[in-house]
């Protein structure tokens, strides 16, 4: 699937969600939450999981390749406005803002603003790189990236995305480009920052005697939480094993226990009344008629309104659950809670989609 060469689409990226309109999406906004286990605290923790996720997004709302800009929230930008005057050279100025920024990786740009006023805005490199990289690996093309208040000073006020917003980038497009933040280099150290090969030296042994002893402390450390998870560890499966009941697992993104369908514990009350829900299965595990067991399995626990399908252009190994903000949180964890027995690596996602309760897309680990 290539590429179209007119279909622009804007992807608006926030601390912990990105929107999404343009394209073939253009009769509303679209939303990805980020679990904090994927990014935090603007980190991607694990690029893999997050590949996942946006195919997984990419797949459930049918999003077809497009050139994409990256607008940047403000919640993500560190700023400062900078006066130039003979006395404070601006490379100074800019680089003791951009020492500030808590981050390994980082783009800058300076944007002039009036009189001989200029703002300075820096990002986490390595975010915008990987949800580029992500999208782009489905043949998406992403030239540019800039901060939202580019677009204009009725953008920049509202500090949200709307439709609005999002008519005004693909309007101003090709005049973003002249903003790109992907056109500005790393920032460089300052020359006083160079050491001496004797002062490096010196560091190195003064260094190493002060590790010694850290290491030796937080080798105690790891041993002694070894010894307590092994203990903790040992006394959960003698639980296990003599618990004349069935124990539910608490959902989880990480790996857990696989169950299989054919030993799944009687069905629980709790769904009984829960009747009325809207449940979707999507197949892309490989296996034939997967879908289906679990489906038998679900109407067993007092579901009845429930969707299969088979899709196997789904390549993803972790099975997403995608849980609409309209219903309850409590019943939503406890089918969740049900659901999470089936699976050893689930990744739960909340979203506007109205057509289901839940989504359950299954990966090819189950």
């Amino acid at each position: 699937m290539k590429t179209s060469q007119k279909a622009i689409s804007v992807i608006y990226l926030d601390k912990q969600r990105l929107d999404y309109y343009g394209g073939n999406i253009s009769d509303k906004i679209i939303h990805l939450d980020f679990p904090p286990n994927i990014i935090k605290n603007q980190e991607i923790v694990k690029k893999d999981e997050l590949k996942i996720l946006i195919k997984a997004f990419i797949d459930f709302y049918k999003i077809l390749p497009a050139k994409a800009v990256i607008i940047l929230s403000k919640n993500i930008c560190f700023e400062k406005v900078i006066t130039t005057n003979p006395d404070n050279p601006i490379s100074i100025e800019v680089q003791k803002f951009v020492d500030t920024v808590p981050f390994e990786n980082i783009c800058y740009k300076l944007f002039d603003l009036e009189a001989k006023a200029k703002k300075i805005v820096a990002v986490n490199k390595d975010l915008i790189e990987g949800i580029k990289a992500a999208f782009e690996k489905h043949k998406f093309l992403i030239e540019t990236v800039v901060p939202e208040f580019t677009i204009g000073k009725e953008v920049s006020l509202k500090n949200t995305f709307d439709q609005e917003t999002a008519r005004l980038t693909l309007e101003r497009h090709d005049n973003l480009k002249a903003n790109n933040l992907l056109d500005q280099q790393t920032v460089l150290p300052l020359q006083n920052d160079v050491k001496s090969p004797n002062d490096e030296k010196s560091g190195n042994r003064s260094s190493l005697i002060f590790l010694v002893p850290v290491f030796l402390v937080l080798l105690t450390i790891l041993f002694f939480l070894y010894q307590k998870n092994l203990s903790q560890s040992s006394s959960t499966l003698k639980r296990l094993i003599l618990s004349p009941t069935p124990i539910l697992i608490t959902p989880t993104i990480s790996a857990g226990n696989k169950i299989s369908l054919e030993k799944l514990a009687s069905p629980s009350a709790f769904f009984l009344a829960e009747k009325n829900i809207r449940l979707k299965i999507v197949n892309g595990s490989g296996i034939k008629g997967y879908e289906e067991k679990l489906k038998n399995r679900l109407i067993n626990l007092g579901i009845k309104n429930i969707d299969t399908e088979e899709n196997n252009n789904i390549n993803t190994s972790q099975t997403l659950i995608l849980v609409s903000d309209s219903l309850s949180p409590s019943i939503g964890e406890n089918i969740i809670r049900e659901i999470n027995q089936f699976f050893q690596n689930i990744s739960i996602q909340e979203t506007t989609r109205p057509d289901f309760d839940i989504t359950i897309i299954i990966g090819k680990a189950i």
